[in-house]
């Protein structure tokens, strides 16, 4: 006589997966574990996280829980998708996350002494380029091509935030600003 033991399908990491990074099939695997020692918000199939971005470190091993991994962003439609190069740090990142992107050089005026970005920017200490910008990814390898400590990321975002982007960062410093 055979006895068996009901298990249940869970997803574990079979490396390490770094906080931002996208999962990857090769990342994953099943293993087998009693029900009772299984949760609902464990995942149970590999096509449940396979191309999501992990929200946290994940460990070899660990089961991948649900809310470890969101999917990859989508660009919005009307949005348009451009690499910025940000002088704030980038490590609290994540593709899906929404910015404000600011310079911190404030906004140009015209020739009347206007401000030609956004009029609600009175101060000209800092001038708001992008007020929802978009996280698509982050260069991670573009990290020592800038001697100015620059990290280049890619935003989806209205195409006249974009403009504005575009303009300002020739000519100064961009701030991604968590929101």
């Amino acid at each position: 006589m055979t006895a068996h033991i009901a298990t249940v399908p869970v997803v574990v990491a079979t490396r390490h997966i770094a906080r931002g990074s996208t999962i990857g099939l090769s990342d994953m695997a099943i293993r087998y574990f009693p029900p009772s020692a299984a949760s609902d918000s464990m995942l149970s199939s590999v096509d449940d996280a396979v191309g999501h971005i992990a929200h946290i470190d994940i460990t070899v091993g660990d089961p991948i829980l649900a809310h470890m991994a969101r999917t990859a962003p989508v660009v919005p439609e009307g949005a348009t998708v451009i690499d910025v190069r940000l002088t704030s740090s980038v490590d609290e990142l994540l593709a899906g996350d929404t910015v404000q992107l600011v310079s911190a050089l404030g906004c140009e005026t015209d020739a009347a002494g206007t401000n030609e970005d956004d009029d609600s920017n009175a101060d000209h200490a800092h001038c708001v380029l992008a007020d929802a910008a978009l996280v698509m990814g982050i260069n991670k390898t573009a990290d020592t091509s800038y001697t100015d400590g620059r990290q280049l990321v890619s935003f989806a975002m209205d195409p006249n935030a974009a403009a504005r982007v575009m303009r300002h960062q020739e000519s100064g410093p961009i701030m991604a600003v968590m929101q």
